[in-house]
């Protein structure tokens, strides 16, 4: 179903925008927490910013390149899950890839 309702958000978001503006993502849950990655082609890991409160995560990412155009993109994303950790935020951004968890 996942699969089906990106798809689906991705084509609408192309025919109004010429791009899709919705970062593929996947939310695990196991025993230790949650584990969560997220696609953020372009971005470093100085645009990214991470926050917890309560039960909502949140990531937000913003660049600006001064290039012969401007370029400017923007994604933001939140989850409510289940007894999050906010104080143990491990992530890391390689290959434009945000890996998360909630446990060190």
């Amino acid at each position: 179903m996942k699969h089906t309702r990106d798809f689906f958000f991705d084509a609408v978001d192309s025919m109004f925008n010429g791009h899709s503006g919705y970062a593929k993502t996947e939310v695990i849950k196991n025993e230790d927490g949650y584990e969560l990655s997220l696609v953020l082609p372009g971005f470093t890991k100085e645009e990214v910013e991470i926050s917890v409160e309560g039960n909502d995560l949140y990531i937000n990412a913003k660049t600006e390149r001064n290039l012969p155009c401007q370029l400017s993109k923007k994604v933001s994303r939140g989850f409510t899950l289940e007894n999050i950790d906010g104080d143990s935020i491990n992530a890391s951004l390689e290959n434009g890839v945000l890996m998360y968890r909630d446990w060190e």
